[in-house]
């Protein structure tokens, strides 16, 4: 075996397995046919089975963080909701809610006087500033924007800032904590990342939540609310699994790994992820692409010297040899990613490693008819000759 560790063979194999996947990538995406495979591709992560199998069932209750949900409750409901709500004294309540014009005159003004009396409010608002009507007064505003959150992409990171004009937009969430946690919002600007993963904890299993019945219940305690950050918004139409399509999104939470049918976590649970995250400081590093594609390489280059040993020296063995340990080391490549984000929330990217060690074989058999081409036209030596 030693014969192929610095050999030629094992290097100019190593990059026509990466020539390979380059043009394999080049056809897929330039091949309207494919657009749909192309989607789901982007949209696959390793760190779905970590979210859905492992994280979800990790971690305890997030009490400085309460969800209240509106539901289908009209205006006035909701101003009766939030003087409830606001009579608990809460540190600062988060407004989920987009109100864009005027409707029933009784109605808005009830929301509008509920609002008024609020002492820290932040509303939430698209990326251009719209979200709540200037008859119901000038509050504090965020945009929300989260990156790849549409009908079918997963939502996995969101942007805390934005540049519009030369003028610095702040999100909906990272409003809330510069109000919660100056200190945390000043470690949030020096992060200076455009955009941030979102490090899941959970969905309503995670935070305490109240439904419209249980504010208007005089049994309720609703002291909990005391001094805790409360987000207003649509959970759906009774607190649980998502069951209707409005504002609800797909997660890395979602128990189906691939091939999702039905978003998993409703809008106002992922700003209370966003702000959990931020809060404890818990946030996720990610390996550079550059490194990612090194790192691939490197480990490709070490298993062809396996697997041309097996290829030519010993034949017999080489497709239950080679199928043994692409599988082996497929699993220890997730275990080890799966361990460094847990214990160092630092995200590695062992997906590009594990394509080139799984095509790596078939560019064996193409390797060698390449060989064979060079050894007709020129004097080219490889240990593949021999065949």
């Amino acid at each position: 075996m030693k014969k192929y560790i610095f050999s030629k063979d094992t290097l100019f194999a190593t990059l026509l397995t990466f020539i390979v996947i380059g043009l394999l990538g080049l056809l897929v995406i330039n091949m309207s046919a494919f657009n749909p495979f192309v989607k789901a591709f982007k949209d696959f992560d390793f760190m779905n089975i970590y979210y859905s199998k492992i994280r979800k069932h990790q971690g305890t209750l997030d009490t400085n963080i309460v969800v209240v949900n509106v539901g289908h409750l009209k205006r006035d409901s909701i101003g009766l909701m939030i003087q409830k709500v606001s009579e608990q004294h809460p540190k600062i309540i988060g407004f989920d809610v987009f109100i864009t014009d005027r409707k029933e005159k009784t109605s808005d003004s009830i929301l509008k006087e509920a609002l008024g009396q609020v002492k820290c409010l932040v509303v939430a608002s698209d990326i251009s500033g719209s979200g709540m009507a200037p008859y119901f007064g000038n509050f504090s505003k965020g945009y929300i924007n989260l990156n790849g959150a549409n009908s079918s992409s997963t939502a996995r990171s969101f942007c805390p800032f934005t540049k519009n004009d030369k003028i610095t937009d702040t999100s909906f969430t990272a409003t809330i904590l510069s109000l919660a946690d100056g200190e945390k919002f000043k470690l949030l600007q020096h992060r200076r990342k455009h955009s941030e993963y979102i490090h899941y904890r959970g969905g309503h299993e995670k935070f305490r939540t109240y439904s419209a019945s249980d504010i208007f219940d005089s049994a309720s305690d609703l002291s909990l609310m005391k001094n805790k950050i409360i987000l207003l918004g649509y959970a759906g139409s009774s607190v649980g699994e998502v069951v209707d399509l409005e504002d609800a999104h797909f997660t890395p939470m979602n128990p189906e790994i691939s091939g999702k049918s039905y978003p998993d976590m409703y809008g106002v649970y992922i700003h209370a992820n966003i702000l959990s995250m931020m809060l404890a400081e818990d946030y996720i590093r990610i390996m550079p692409a550059w490194l990612a594609w090194a790192l691939a390489v490197v480990l490709c280059y070490l298993h062809l010297i396996i697997f041309a040993y097996y290829y030519n020296d010993k034949t017999k063995w080489m497709h239950i040899a080679g199928k043994i340990i692409q599988l082996i080391t497929s699993i220890i490549l997730l275990w080890i990613e799966f361990l460094v984000f847990q214990y160092f929330n630092y995200k590695i990217d062992m997906l590009p490693a594990i394509v080139a060690i799984i095509l790596s074989i078939d560019i064996l058999y193409f390797y060698e008819g390449i060989v064979a081409i060079l050894k007709k036209k020129t004097k080219f030596k490889s240990h593949f000759l021999k065949h």
